[in-house]
């Protein structure tokens, strides 16, 4: 079966369908259920389906419901063969859906955006004319959309000309003022040793709404400066480099609602990876556009550390909640007991969620962390000299909601704190623990309910309830 790609005349009228409402249920079935199209243009014509009349439309919409509930929009890759089609016939039936005053526009809360579909092919006019009118298909999706809220931009490109620049900026400076319902930003390089250059003043137009930020790669330019503005930010989740610390560190100051803090630093980054080609060749594109960032890169002082960035949080962010810092691969990045402790101050009556990497932490810094009663979930990683030993000698002093506990690599750790927290920590249903059990303590293990975990490919240090205490 094909469905026409233009709306139906009688869309205007909201006619009922000369059809019955058994026969209409059945051809939307098949539509819904048609293997022989991919699953964007599936969702398409079941949109185009709702539009025809009420009768279309009251059989349709739980399905059209459903599917973006699933998926949060339609999702479109480049590598899809009609993709300026597809985005042509979505921005179509948005915009009937908006003028008929019907809900499938509300639907819509999510975009993904290539920056490389906004640059438009200035040698060849037949492609200036295409790519002018994707990034006007997407202004119309925006206009249309009016709880789109999260928006997803991919650096899809390698470089980007002055020409190039200019088509990604006037898209961006259209498309801020539309945007009154953005909350989520997202900006997605390769990866995080690849530079990340964004619309400040996009940025400046969503900065009251916006309350979640997610970026992979490394941030350079005026955007950073702009970032400042947005004070609602709850959560912010990054995939950076280590240079990134040093501007890093200043911004957390203005994010004081912060509820959730995600960073992940695998690579050294600039002038510390070895291939010093590769770093003077991005230090001078750096240079280029963000001098002042280059020159703390190559400035001979101490630069920001993730000690530095964890006494900024605990100055600034007190209402934390989940703080998840990956150092994995930066052997120099220690996390001190100083500083956890600033942070326990700060935020013991709202900390959930810790996972932290590190190696000089020490047995005082679990005896802190019990401050901490609303912990469910502890991840400790490479923790050589805690052994567990400094804790509370009362029981009811331990973690009351701990439902998880991962200590990776802590082989320091003393069974009796195994133990203890075990009997302690009722409510707790998974652990990993840092070595292989013994058959006595397996046996020990098996007394107080728990199981070892064999779901996929789990290491045989994981453990789960399966069952309350036999004491």
């Amino acid at each position: 079966m094909k469905l026409d790609n233009t709306l139906a005349q009688n869309t205007t009228t909201r006619q009922s369908s000369i059809l019955p409402p058994e026969i209409v249920r059945e051809i939307v079935e098949h539509v819904s259920h048609d293997l022989t199209v991919d699953l964007p243009t599936r969702a398409l014509n079941l949109l185009a389906c709702s539009l025809v009349c009420s009768t279309w439309y009251n059989e349709v919409l739980p399905f059209v419901r459903r599917y973006f509930a699933w998926n949060q929009g339609v999702t479109m890759r480049l590598s899809d063969s009609n993709f300026h089609f597809l985005h042509s016939r979505l921005a179509d039936l948005l915009a009937e859906s908006r003028r008929l005053h019907l809900a499938q526009c509300t639907f819509i809360i999510s975009l993904n955006i290539p920056l490389s579909t906004l640059i438009c092919q200035h040698s060849a006019e037949e492609s200036t004319r295409q790519d002018r009118k994707l990034s006007e298909m997407y202004m119309k999706i925006i206009r249309n959309a009016p709880k789109l809220a999260y928006y997803r931009f991919t650096y899809d490109i390698d470089a980007v000309s002055d020409e190039s620049g200019r088509d990604i900026d006037d898209f961006f400076n259209k498309a801020g003022p539309l945007c009154k319902a953005i909350t989520h930003l997202e900006l997605r390089q390769k990866s995080a040793e690849d530079l990340v250059t964004f619309n400040p003043c996009f940025i400046g137009s969503i900065a009251d709404h916006l309350v979640y930020l997610r970026i992979t790669g490394s941030l350079i330019g005026p955007a950073r400066q702009a970032l400042r503005l947005c004070y609602r930010l709850k959560i912010v989740r990054l995939n950076i480099v280590r240079f990134d610390l040093n501007w890093l560190v200043p911004l957390v100051a203005s994010w004081p609602n912060l509820r959730v803090f995600i960073m992940h630093t695998d690579r050294p980054g600039l002038c510390d990876d070895g291939d010093e080609d590769s770093s003077a060749g991005q230090l001078a594109l750096i240079e280029k556009l963000d001098p002042d960032l280059a020159a703390i890169i190559a400035s001979p002082y101490p630069k920001k550390t993730v000690d530095d960035l964890i006494t900024a949080l605990a100055a600034s962010c007190h209402l934390l909640e989940d703080l998840n810092l990956r150092t994995r691969g930066l052997p120099y990045e220690k996390v001190s007991n100083g500083a956890m402790r600033g942070l326990i101050d700060s935020c013991f009556r709202t900390l959930k969620f810790l996972r932290i990497e590190g190696q000089t932490l020490y047995g005082d810094f679990l005896r802190d962390l019990t401050r901490c009663r609303q912990l469910k979930a502890i991840y400790l990683r490479e923790y050589r000299d805690v052994v567990g030993g400094e804790l509370p000698p009362s029981l009811e002093e331990l973690w009351p909601h701990l439902h998880f506990l991962r200590l990776s690599s802590c082989a320091s750790l003393e069974w009796a704190f195994i133990e203890r927290v075990l009997l302690a920590c009722g409510r707790l249903r998974m652990v990993e623990l840092p070595w292989v059990l013994s058959e006595e303590r397996e046996k020990f293990m098996a007394k107080i309910g728990f199981e070892k975990d064999n779901c996929g490919k789990t290491s045989p240090r994981n453990w789960r309830r399966a069952s309350e205490p036999v004491l």
